[in-house]
């Protein structure tokens, strides 16, 4: 089938996406880091408009928020592809050509921070990508300018309960230890880039220095 619909209680405190089949499946859970489960969202009327409920994420079209009965916010993500359609009855997970979504979509921006150097052992730090688009679990890959892959890592919202219309995300992340390579060549400075996703965001390249830590 084409969509995946979200037939959950709204009073439940998780939603389940449910295919036409009778399989259900779990959604993507917020972030342990940010949110977890023995822990209650905070109330938040600026995302739960009423008690229960789905709401859109206002920077991604894939992402969407499922509130309790106490104005309670998590933020779950539509898998394979499929975006957030609000506009359904009921609202569900559907394929691109068939949302009208209220998050941005086409030219992505990313840039690349200054990041450090450590000579013992080998090892580049803080490594950092600012997605301006703001989407939500994307893969970014960090290469030295010769081509090396440093790290990847998936972008998060900087605020999780930043409800803003395009707010940036950022991912994060250092190099392994005792890389394979000279000094000179890691200070030339890397590359991050963002592959594009769901053939409605391009894709991307930020280019960031690197220094000698101390």
């Amino acid at each position: 089938m084409k969509i995946i619909r979200i037939l959950a209680p709204l009073a439940a405190m998780a939603a389940l996406l449910t295919m036409a089949a009778p399989v259900q499946a779990q959604p993507a859970p917020a972030p342990a880091t940010v949110a977890t489960a023995t822990v209650p969202p905070p109330a938040n009327q600026s995302i739960c408009k009423k008690p229960g409920g789905y709401y859109q994420h206002l920077s991604d079209p894939a992402a969407f928020w499922v509130c309790d009965n106490a104005y309670r916010p998590t933020r779950h993500i539509c898998p394979g592809g499929l975006l957030y359609n609000a506009d359904a009855r009921p609202a569900t997970c559907d394929w691109p050509d068939q949302v009208h979504s209220q998050a941005p979509t086409g030219a992505t921006t990313l840039t690349a921070a200054p990041a450090h150097l450590q000579k013992l052992p080998l090892k580049v730090v803080g490594l950092k990508a600012t997605l301006k688009t703001g989407l939500i679990g994307v893969p970014i890959t960090f290469k030295s300018k010769s081509g090396k892959v440093l790290c990847t890592a998936t972008t998060q919202s900087v605020n999780y309960y930043d409800n803003t219309r395009g707010a940036p995300s950022v991912a994060t992340c250092d190099s392994t230890a005792g890389l394979v390579g000279t000094v000179t060549d890691l200070l030339l400075g890397y590359t991050a880039s963002f592959a594009g996703r769901d053939g409605l965001f391009e894709a991307s390249t930020g280019n960031g220095t690197v220094k000698l830590l101390g």
